[in-house]
């Protein structure tokens, strides 16, 4: 990379960041796709960005910090009978906590399209809803089963 790039980068972030605090998320992420297609990653969290020639060695140490790396993934609370030996659904529990792990792997790498796929895999293939931040999966359900029901709060 060069220093023209430098400064064209720069500029574009300064105006991508603008867009992000206006909530113009659409026009934000525009600015981040056209970033990714001269070769750029950006790093919201941390403020960074890097050519993608590989990612950086600081940005591979750099774990997460705090609860979440250490939290395990589980079945989100309400749907453990969907996942039961009475249950309609065939899916292997085993094996899925096998992909979330893998995936939690491709994540704290920054492999986000390997990342992608396995959630892809997750939801088109199994069926399942991954929430990343709880850590929890359930079968996926196009209405929210909660809706309604007085009796969950």
């Amino acid at each position: 990379y060069n220093a023209y790039l430098e400064g064209e980068v720069l500029q574009m972030l300064s105006v991508r960041e603008s867009f992000r605090k206006q909530g113009a998320y659409d026009r934000a992420d525009g600015i981040r796709d056209e970033l990714m297609g001269k070769g750029v990653k950006v790093d919201d969290r941390r403020k960074v960005w890097w050519t993608m020639a590989g990612v950086p060695e600081s940005i591979i140490d750099d774990q997460p910090k705090g609860a979440w790396k250490d939290k395990k993934w589980q079945i989100e609370r309400g749907f453990e009978a969907d996942f039961g030996d009475d249950s309609d659904n065939e899916v292997d529990v085993d094996l899925v906590f096998q992909i979330l792990e893998e995936r939690d792997g491709f994540r704290s790498k920054k492999d986000f399209t390997n990342a992608d796929k396995l959630k892809d895999f997750l939801r088109n293939d199994l069926k399942l809803s991954v929430n990343d931040k709880a850590k929890t999966f359930r079968v996926w359900q196009e209405e929210n089963p909660f809706v309604g029901n007085d009796d969950m709060w």
